[in-house]
Protein backbone atom coordinates (compact mmCIF):
# COMPACT_ATOMS: atom_id res chain seq x y z
CA UNK A 1 0.00 0.00 0.00
CA UNK A 2 1.65 3.39 -0.92
CA UNK A 3 1.97 6.33 1.36
CA UNK A 4 -0.99 8.24 -0.59
CA UNK A 5 -3.46 5.51 -0.11
CA UNK A 6 -2.71 5.24 3.99
CA UNK A 7 -3.00 9.35 4.40
CA UNK A 8 -6.36 11.63 4.68
CA UNK A 9 -6.90 13.46 2.38
CA UNK A 10 -5.28 17.12 2.64
CA UNK A 11 -8.75 19.42 3.86
CA UNK A 12 -9.03 16.44 6.10
CA UNK A 13 -5.53 16.39 7.40
CA UNK A 14 -5.10 20.42 7.73
CA UNK A 15 -8.82 20.24 9.60
CA UNK A 16 -7.66 18.27 12.22
CA UNK A 17 -4.58 20.31 12.58
CA UNK A 18 -6.78 23.22 12.83
CA UNK A 19 -8.83 21.48 15.50
CA UNK A 20 -6.19 20.48 17.59
CA UNK A 21 -4.65 23.74 17.76
CA UNK A 22 -7.49 25.75 18.65
CA UNK A 23 -9.00 27.57 15.48
CA UNK A 24 -7.22 28.99 12.45
CA UNK A 25 -6.46 32.27 14.29
CA UNK A 26 -3.89 29.52 16.33
CA UNK A 27 -2.42 28.55 13.38
CA UNK A 28 -2.26 31.74 11.54
CA UNK A 29 -0.31 32.98 14.64
CA UNK A 30 1.79 29.88 14.66
CA UNK A 31 2.56 30.26 11.09
CA UNK A 32 2.93 33.88 10.53
CA UNK A 33 3.82 35.90 13.89
CA UNK A 34 3.62 39.31 12.12
CA UNK A 35 -0.19 38.76 12.52
CA UNK A 36 -0.29 38.63 16.24
CA UNK A 37 -1.02 42.09 16.92
CA UNK A 38 -4.31 41.51 14.69
CA UNK A 39 -5.38 38.19 16.12
CA UNK A 40 -4.94 39.73 19.50
CA UNK A 41 -7.04 42.48 18.97
CA UNK A 42 -9.13 40.23 16.67
CA UNK A 43 -12.38 42.37 15.34
CA UNK A 44 -10.54 45.78 15.56
CA UNK A 45 -8.67 47.73 13.40
CA UNK A 46 -4.83 47.60 13.53
CA UNK A 47 -1.88 48.81 11.55
CA UNK A 48 -1.23 46.80 8.41
CA UNK A 49 1.07 44.18 8.73
CA UNK A 50 2.35 45.42 5.11
CA UNK A 51 2.86 49.00 4.87
CA UNK A 52 4.95 49.22 2.15
CA UNK A 53 2.28 47.82 -0.03
CA UNK A 54 -0.07 50.97 0.94
CA UNK A 55 0.01 54.90 -0.07
CA UNK A 56 0.95 57.98 2.56
CA UNK A 57 -1.26 56.49 5.14
CA UNK A 58 1.04 53.41 5.34
CA UNK A 59 -2.21 51.18 6.54
CA UNK A 60 -2.68 52.68 9.72
CA UNK A 61 -5.83 51.10 11.43
CA UNK A 62 -6.93 49.22 8.39
CA UNK A 63 -6.04 45.59 9.13
CA UNK A 64 -8.27 43.02 10.83
CA UNK A 65 -9.16 39.37 11.77
CA UNK A 66 -13.07 39.14 10.53
CA UNK A 67 -14.89 38.77 13.49
CA UNK A 68 -17.65 36.30 12.02
CA UNK A 69 -17.30 32.94 13.58
CA UNK A 70 -17.93 31.69 10.11
CA UNK A 71 -14.90 33.46 8.78
CA UNK A 72 -12.90 32.90 11.24
CA UNK A 73 -9.22 33.42 9.73
CA UNK A 74 -9.97 35.53 7.46
CA UNK A 75 -8.38 38.85 7.16
CA UNK A 76 -10.12 41.99 6.08
CA UNK A 77 -7.64 44.90 4.69
CA UNK A 78 -9.69 47.93 4.03
CA UNK A 79 -6.60 50.71 3.22
CA UNK A 80 -6.32 52.58 0.41
CA UNK A 81 -3.62 50.05 -1.52
CA UNK A 82 -1.25 50.93 -4.65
Amino acid sequence: MSDSQKRLPLKDEVADIVKHAGGWLNVIERVAPILAPAIRHHGHGVDCPFPERHREGGGRDSFRFSEKADHEGRAICSCNQD
